[in-house]
């Protein structure tokens, strides 16, 4: 997928595929504006392996602060969709 043509919509699709990954769920399991913290007990750890695979799928260089704050998959992707290359 090119940067160019990123969508929030495909990029909270990625995340939530993570997410199910993670917790070992289906992805149609995860709600978009759930805390993923409080909701699927995701870890700093897990924070910094999807951000990885994000920096890897989308080719964008991320910073992990920047997502500290990020607290549902409609969050991230939106840090991700306005994140530098």
């Amino acid at each position: 997928m090119e940067t160019s043509s990123l969508d929030v919509n495909g990029i909270e699709v990625f995340v939530c595929d993570l997410l199910a990954d993670f917790i070992e769920v289906q992805p149609a399991e995860i709600a978009r504006d759930a805390d993923i913290f409080e909701v699927y007990q995701i870890e700093s750890l897990q924070l910094v392996e999807m951000i990885t695979a994000l920096e890897s799928k989308f080719g964008k260089r991320l910073d992990f602060d920047d997502f500290r704050e990020a607290r549902t998959a409609k969050e991230i992707s939106q840090r991700v969709l306005i994140a530098g290359s």
